[in-house]
Formats: C-alpha cells, sequence, structure tokens
C-alpha cells in the first residue's frame, strides 16, 4: 500500500464476522491498523543483528517460533545444536509446576 506521500505502507488487517441473536451471519467488522514504524524498527533492528559489533554486545538471534539460533547471516541451527557443549537436565520452575499442577501444594513435604 502507498500513502499520499507514494511511501510505502504497511498495513495490518484483521477481520471478524458478525452474528444477529439467531446466529445468522450479518456482515463483517473490518480493521486495518498502520505498522510502517514497526516494520521499520524490526528492519533497522534485523539490520544491527548482523553486524559483527552486536555479537560482541552478547545478542543472540533467536527464533520466535521454532527457537533456532542465528550463528551467521543466513545460518540458522537448533537451539540444542546450539548448546550442544552443555548437558542438560530436566527439571521444572516454581512458576510453571503452579501453572501447570496448581492442585500440588510443594509447600509442604510428603511424609
Amino acid at each position: 500500500m502507498v500513502n499520499a506521500e507514494n511511501s510505502l505502507l504497511h498495513v495490518e488487517l484483521s477481520c471478524s464476522p458478525v452474528f444477529n441473536e439467531k446466529n445468522i451471519y450479518q456482515g463483517a467488522i473490518a480493521v486495518a491498523r498502520d505498522i510502517t514504524k514497526l516494520a521499520e524498527l524490526r528492519k533497522k533492528f534485523q539490520t544491527y543483528l548482523t553486524q559483527e559489533e552486536a555479537a560482541s554486545k552478547g545478542v543472540t538471534s533467536i527464533c520466535a517460533s521454532c527457537k533456532s539460533i542465528r550463528i551467521k547471516e543466513d545460518t540458522w541451527i537448533p537451539v540444542e545444536d546450539y548448546f550442544s557443549h552443555l548437558i542438560f537436565s530436566h527439571g521444572i520452575c516454581p512458576a510453571c509446576c503452579i501453572r501447570l499442577y496448581p492442585e500440588l501444594n510443594l509447600s509442604e513435604p510428603e511424609p
């Protein structure tokens, strides 16, 4: 999409159906949101991450979906491979234990 100044515009679209009280489709509501600034910031940040100085500052790129880690500009590896020099054991933190197992009372030791 292009704005009045002929500049590229990034837009996020969202749409939801509208039903009446008898559950009959009546139409839809659509919302368009200008995310141009967000897209520009993401691009700047991605450019920053590919610079060598970012790596020296301890910045590591990790995929928000599959958790792969970028080791070079276009090279991604599984997080398990990135930390292959470490040995992991499994556990569960207190916050996740409360969320996943609310019926357990960890404050009282079992007899």
